[in-house]
């Protein structure tokens, strides 16, 4: 399995890459993307199961690079952290069949422990 973690803070994404290889899972290939157009470069180079990504970004955000992705066709779970709880947000990640929608403190307070 091969997982892609797109998030714009440095420490977070570390920090969930540590968690997420503490835990064991079937995982081979970890990569990480500050941005949604690293994201796209990394995605179509790996083609990895499953993406973590955060929502804002800068230019392409992380709903952006979901909605790029189903374009393509491609069947991958994708998991959003973000610190933003907007409705509009969530139905647009629901509309892209995302698997979860987390709250980014969460995922700080996490990050912080290892």
């Amino acid at each position: 399995m091969r997982l892609l973690v797109v998030e714009d803070d440095n420490n977070i994404r570390r920090g969930l890459i540590k968690v997420i290889k503490k835990m064991h899972l079937p995982i081979e290939v970890f990569l990480e993307a500050e941005s949604g157009d690293e994201a796209i470069t990394l995605y179509l180079e790996h083609r990895p199961n499953i993406v973590i990504t955060d929502i804002k970004m800068g230019e392409i955000t992380g709903l952006d690079f979901i909605e790029y992705v189903r374009s393509i066709g491609d069947k991958v779970h994708f998991i959003i952290i973000s610190g933003y709880t907007d409705f509009d947000y969530a139905q647009r990640a629901i509309r892209n069949k995302v698997v979860d929608y987390i709250k980014n403190p969460l995922i700080q307070n996490t990050s912080r422990r290892f």
